[in-house]
């Protein structure tokens, strides 16, 4: 890193004086590669684009799309121009993304095409569309023939193309520190979800503390699957990538159909540092049939936990079985990224914990705001220049987490005499499924809006391999008027998908105390013996079984379910479900499915003849 505090729009003055760096890989796929030449051509296109739309420093722009590459080109231009990103998830539904609109007084919008429309954006508003045209069937012969080109041209309304030939402006020369970034809206109910405030000088001071705890550099090959829309994607991937003039790697979708060609990855393209997720790591530690000497190579360095708590037991079997390190980093989306790191360098190590902080403080303090002794429990509170600005447009919200430059985290932690913190609960409600934070809260909102539901409550249950999983118990007008299937129906026309609870419980009642607040213990509990009506009587063939673990685990009826089924033509079948759907069959079955054959299950036809197999044994 340069001896001058870090500041965005140098990075691209850099790029621009040297022919070294535009010719490196900045961003790569398994179909393509964009290089740093490209980049600052495309943020400088857009530089003068923005200007010419009326967008200066200080403005804010909503950002969506589900291309991913544009999601980090735009990111990236918005914020070498110091206008605020607004990011949101292209899943979510409309009633949020209004929510957050209105919250965060945006003055355009950047968004997919279709999107427009699905949000009911103003027909009036600063806006730009991404829209990635096809190749019309006649241009080769149109070429061929040497038609004559018509004398009428009709400029380009849609990103990229208007960027064919445009004008380039330099970006500013620097942004000052209090400028806004971006802002992450937080899971919640709609009427409370939070925007995360991050300025330049949070932003820039953390990149910092990030590229020197990992020991990244020009030569770093990251390689980072997560979603961009979460901060551990974006600014611990193509930001942070950018951030070193570094390459960031995508080549597939992580999916447990694909962990093979993720373990590829990690030779094909000489990765220095797999960011993950534990959820990953556990799923990579299972399904790792003959690869398990794919970090050991001469460039790998480490492995970076995100987001999530990492289970002991899998951290210890992941680093003897693979023969590598996992950094485990604990950080908040109020934080930038990190705050605590257990790793690499040794006196941050200590397995099982955080880790130290580095480049901030904390404290542990009890009920009372007392500071605790080594070894006692309290609330973690975090302070540095990473910390956030505040919640947007909330301030009695900012007041309840900040205080004097102190963060509330809202987890629970011990220190130990060493000095070393470990996680060991949390006040908030809020449920780390698969390293996406989810507040329960917004699930039992969406429940009580459906009108056959009297009473809902959302939880998280622990899960082995994500974590925690999202189960709803409802109460209903009529014991019989529900399926499972038929509400998970109605959240998903809510809710983004990852936020669909995995179980329903038909409940007669929720236990309640004198207050009116469902007892959750007490529903645990009562949980233990729930027993469901049976829906399937023959359990005994393949078919039935396969037939009846999809439906469970999809949210489908089973009389909707062919052989031809496939991820493709389910809506429900995505990593998790798929991970639920073999988790069924092999407790059907009693035996466990190999790394291969779970590869194979990429249809239900599949799935019936592997079951076929094993029954036949």
């Amino acid at each position: 890193m340069n001896a001058e505090p870090l500041n965005l729009p140098q990075l691209f003055h850099t790029i621009a004086n040297s022919p070294a760096i535009q010719k490196r890989a900045f961003w790569a796929t398994a179909l393509e590669t964009k290089n740093y030449g490209q980049l600052l051509e495309a943020v400088e296109q857009l530089t003068a684009y923005f200007e010419n739309l009326g967008l200066r420093a200080g403005h804010r722009v909503l950002l969506s799309t589900k291309h991913e590459y544009d999601t980090s080109v735009m990111f990236i231009a918005l914020l070498a121009n110091g206008i605020a990103v607004v990011q949101v998830d292209p899943d979510v539904k409309r009633e949020r993304v209004q929510a957050v609109v209105e919250k965060s007084e945006v003055d355009g919008f950047i968004l997919d095409e279709d999107l427009f429309a699905e949000w009911n954006i103003p027909d009036d508003a600063c806006a730009l569309s991404i829209k990635h045209e096809k190749s019309r069937k006649g241009a080769l012969f149109n070429k061929l023939l040497k038609k004559k080109a018509s004398q009428v041209t009709v400029a380009p309304k849609h990103y990229p193309a208007i960027l064919q030939g445009g004008a380039r402006k330099i970006v500013p020369a620097s942004i000052p520190a209090d400028t806004l970034a971006y802002i992450l809206f937080t899971s919640g109910t709609t009427s409370e979800t939070k925007g995360v405030m991050i300025t330049h000088g949070n932003l820039c001071t953390h990149l910092e503390t990030l590229s020197r705890t990992y020991g990244l550099s020009e030569s770093s090959r990251l390689l980072n699957p997560l979603m961009l829309y979460h901060a551990d994607g974006m600014i611990q991937g193509p930001i942070l990538a950018l951030a070193n003039h570094a390459a960031l790697y995508r080549p597939v979708p992580f999916s447990i159909n694909q962990i093979g060609q993720t373990f590829d990855a990690i030779y094909k393209y000489r990765i220095t540092h797999f960011i993950a997720v534990p959820t990953m790591l556990s799923l990579m530690n299972r399904f790792c049939d003959g690869y398990t000497d794919s970090f050991a190579t001469e460039d790998f360095k480490c492995i970076i936990s995100v987001s999530a708590h990492i289970e002991l037991k899998l951290w210890e079997e992941f680093e003897e079985k693979f023969r590598t390190q996992i950094v485990n980093v604990y950080g908040l989306t109020e934080t930038v990224a990190g705050s605590l790191f257990c790793g690499p360098a040794a006196e941050l190590r200590k397995i099982g914990t955080v880790g130290r902080p580095v480049d901030c403080e904390t404290r542990i303090l009890d009920e009372a705001g007392q500071i605790v002794a080594a070894g006692s429990p309290g609330e973690l509170w975090i302070k540095g220049d990473h910390v956030m600005l505040g919640y947007m447009k909330a301030p009695e919200a900012t007041a309840e987490v900040l205080q004097d430059g102190w963060l509330a985290s809202g987890d629970i932690a011990v220190c130990d005499e060493d000095g070393y913190i470990r996680i060991t609960g949390r006040k908030k409600s809020v449920v780390v499924s698969g390293g996406i934070l989810i507040h329960p809260e917004e699930i039992t909102e969406c429940l009580k809006t459906h009108p056959d539901i009297v009473d809902a409550v959302s939880f998280g249950v622990a899960d082995e391999v994500w974590g925690e999983k999202i189960v709803s118990c409802v109460v209903s007008k009529s014991t019989h008027s529900l399926t499972e299937n038929a509400v998970t129906d109605f959240c998903r026309d809510h809710l983004e998908q990852n936020k669909l609870p995995t179980r329903i419980y038909f409940l007669s009642e929720l236990p309640k105390g004198i207050s009116g607040k469902v007892q959750l213990q007490a529903l645990r509990v009562q949980l233990e013996n729930y027993r469901p009506e049976a829906t399937t009587a023959a359990r005994s063939d393949a078919l039935a079984q396969v037939i009846t673990a999809a439906a469970e685990a999809f949210k489908v009826d089973a009389s909707e379910l062919s052989l031809e089924d496939s991820p493709s033509s389910i809506e429900g079948w995505d990593s998790l479900a798929h991970l639920d759907f073999i988790t069924r069959l092999e407790s059907a079955i009693g035996s466990k499915f190999t790394t291969a054959e779970i590869m194979r299950m990429d249809r239900l036809e599949a799935a019936r003849d592997l079951v076929s197999a094993r029954l036949s044994k």
